[in-house]
């Protein structure tokens, strides 16, 4: 499907805008962006509780790292969910803005796992410390 609508026309370009890609995904396909839409936005709020509860409250549990690791994530995820809506509510710009989504999604797994890393290298130096103390 291309960005045109049923007359022929082109949709106005706002001066906001990035250029029109020409592509307009089809409802069955925006109806799949939306739903992972939602569950992006669910997984921030997560995310977000996750942070709070490791930075701040009565049960804060003191990861400091960790906490602001997750509040990071949560950031990008609610970013991404910014970038799905707007696939969902613009015309002719699609690709642009899934390529916005797909670019914070591998900044999301990079630290992801760069704090796998992290936490690999902290099993390994208490495994050391345990075994030759």
């Amino acid at each position: 499907m291309t960005a045109q609508d049923p007359a022929g026309e082109r949709p106005p370009v706002s001066a906001t805008a990035e250029p029109i890609s020409g592509y307009e995904f089809s409802d069955r396909e925006n109806k799949v962006l939306r739903a992972t839409s939602t569950w992006t936005l669910v997984l921030a709020l997560i995310h977000l509780l996750r942070a709070a509860s490791m930075l701040v409250g009565p049960g804060a549990t003191g990861g400091t790292l960790l906490g602001v690791i997750h509040a990071v994530v949560a950031v990008l995820l609610f970013f991404m969910t910014r970038s799905f809506s707007s696939i969902l509510t613009t015309r002719g710009n699609d690709i642009a803005h899934l390529m916005e989504v797909l670019r914070m999604f591998g900044i999301m797994l990079l630290i992801r796992l760069v704090m796998l890393g992290i936490l690999t290298c902290v099993i390994a130096a208490i495994l050391v410390l345990v075994v030759f103390h």
